[in-house]
């Protein structure tokens, strides 16, 4: 027994040696004369009271083990605390307003000149013509129900689908507020400037209320002809919904065509989100420009009374 505690001691001698000369610590922390430091060693160490060891250097090796890997941990500790910092120090802006009045650069004008030559003459192409100004308003407008119409005209001759019941357009689609005389191309691209496609949404009652009461709340959209109704305004909804005169009901689903835009949840219809659709890959504009030429001119529209306010 006190062969063995002997071994135990002169390796944990050079243990204490490593502790001491790395963290300070002093020589009478750990008492060495200790009966019960033999039988606790054994426990947590027992390789280093075998009597057949392989290794008689263990102790130390692993110290140096231990060591390296503080000193590694440190090291990194030190490395990240002096990496730079970046933070936001300043904004600065300025408003520069573009008019007839800035001066124009010749060498950009000469760069220009070949594109907006062909681009002019593309877009002062004449697709149509109204007798009278089509204006946008709420709750209902002869530019909105225009545009609605066209969505549900072109859903409608596309074979791959069937039994779309109306349309609508949201008020911030259409970007412009009246269209009158000659109806170029340009002008469509000044209407619709965004590439929102037409898109098929296939939904319950349930789901056709929330919209048309979204709609009532902001005063009214432009919707297609086959449907009406009323706006509170006392209280912004939706009464005396009605599609093809009669109201809707719950035991169906309904086709809706609309943008892309909308289907996907824009202009606060997150109720659309996850509904089944169909996107036709056409722009609302390629569209627009179609039916206005297909149209018998001069283009004449009046106010038809799909949405009405009442108190």
């Amino acid at each position: 027994m006190r062969t063995k505690q002997c071994l135990a001691e002169k390796h944990f001698k050079i243990f204490k040696k490593n502790i001491e000369n790395i963290f300070d610590y002093p020589k009478n922390v750990i008492n060495l004369n200790s009966t019960s430091f033999y039988r606790k060693l054994k426990a947590q160490r027992p390789q280093f009271c075998s009597k057949k060891r392989k290794n008689k250097t263990m102790p130390h090796k692993y110290f140096l083990a231990k060591k390296n890997f503080l000193f590694a941990c440190i090291c990194l500790l030190l490395l990240s605390a002096c990496t730079k910092q970046l933070h936001l120090a300043e904004i600065a802006n300025q408003h520069i307003e573009m008019n007839d009045t800035q001066a124009q650069n010749d060498v950009i004008n000469k760069l220009i000149a070949p594109y907006k030559t062909g681009m002019e003459e593309e877009m002062n192409q004449i697709i149509a013509r109204v007798e009278t100004p089509l204006t946008k308003q709420k709750p209902e407008s002869t530019l909105g129900n225009i545009c609605a119409d066209a969505m549900l005209w072109a859903a409608q001759k596309n074979d791959s689908l069937h039994n779309i019941d109306f349309a609508i357009s949201n008020y911030g689609g259409l970007r412009i507020l009246e269209i009158n005389g000659n109806i170029t191309r340009g002008k469509v691209f000044e209407l619709m400037p965004f590439d929102n496609t037409l898109t098929v949404v296939s939904i319950d009652s349930t789901t056709l209320y929330a919209w048309l009461s979204h709609i009532a709340s902001q005063g009214g959209w432009p919707i297609s002809e086959g449907i009406s109704m009323r706006i509170d305004t006392l209280h912004w909804q939706a009464n005396d919904i009605r599609l093809h005169g009669k109201p809707i009901t719950n035991n169906r689903m309904y086709q809706v065509a609309t943008s892309d835009y909308l289907a996907n949840g824009g202009d606060n219809c997150s109720f659309l989100i996850g509904k089944e659709n169909q996107n036709l890959g056409i722009l609302l504009r390629d569209i627009l420009m179609e039916y206005f030429a297909d149209t018998p001119q001069p283009i004449v529209r009046h106010l038809e009374n799909r949405i009405i306010y009442e108190q």
